[in-house]
């Protein structure tokens, strides 16, 4: 008897293809995710500063 997901989790994807693309996909919204967290702060100090400086 095979679990459902539910109880037992399981691959959405059993085929090794589909699990190395699911990882590439999770690595890069993980990445964006870090990037976005770093980037807008330093941007808008960036302008800040830009602006107090005029």
């Amino acid at each position: 008897m095979h679990g459902n997901g539910l109880f037992r989790p399981e691959p959405s994807n059993p085929h090794p293809i589909f699990q190395g693309l699911e990882i590439a996909l999770m690595a890069g919204e993980i990445t964006a995710l870090l990037l976005s967290r770093m980037a807008v702060p330093v941007l808008y100090y960036l302008m800040r500063r830009r602006i107090d400086n005029q």
